[in-house]
């Protein structure tokens, strides 16, 4: 054991890095130099966002560290700092990258009156994030302009689709239904 704590602080910068750039999730695994180093940290979190996990609090609150982590995992929000946690451009691209990451959103973000524009990047990354809106009135008008939307791209498909599909009668459903299963036999 004292030896592997040896090779862990005799291990260099160069190493380390390489190491993160393979694999982020190694960035456990060193010591608190590095997991407080801006450039391994960056290099691990783009390599797997998740990583924000085991950086340094000081780097977990780091705009350009946190931007890089929710850009490839939304869901490395959650370890952010409370005060990343309600910057408008960090959650944004979090939400852009996973909906579902809504639901790590600051408690003073969802004041802000460009929140909105998030939830609906939200939904529109994964629909599941509506689930995470709190604010009764805005969930429901998300749901009025979601409910817009789907109409809207039915009709749509409905137009394209008319003239190249037949419309076949309950009977001629049930007809081809039993003739299928009668093949199969």
């Amino acid at each position: 054991m004292a030896e592997k704590d040896n090779q862990e602080k005799m291990m260099t910068f160069e190493e380390a890095l390489r190491r993160v750039q393979i694999n982020g999730y190694l960035l456990a695994l060193l010591n608190p130099e590095f997991q407080n180093n801006f450039d391994i940290v960056l290099a691990a979190v783009q390599e797997d966002g998740g990583a924000l996990y085991d950086a340094s609090k000081r780097l977990k609150d780091n705009k350009d560290i946190v931007m890089a982590a929710v850009k490839q995992n939304g869901r490395a929000l959650f370890f952010a700092s409370e005060r990343l946690k309600n910057n408008f451009d960090i959650v944004l691209a979090a939400v852009k990258q996973n909906g579902r990451a809504l639901k790590f959103a600051g408690e003073d973000l969802k004041k802000d009156p460009r929140y909105p524009e998030i939830v609906m990047a939200a939904v529109k990354q994964d629909s599941r994030a509506y689930d995470s809106i709190s604010d009764a009135k805005l969930k429901d008008d998300i749901g009025h302009v979601l409910t817009l939307a789907s109409t809207k791209e039915i009709k749509n498909l409905q137009k394209e689709l008319t003239g190249k599909l037949q419309v076949l009668t309950v009977e001629q459903a049930m007809e081809f239904m039993e003739e299928l299963g009668n093949s199969r036999e």
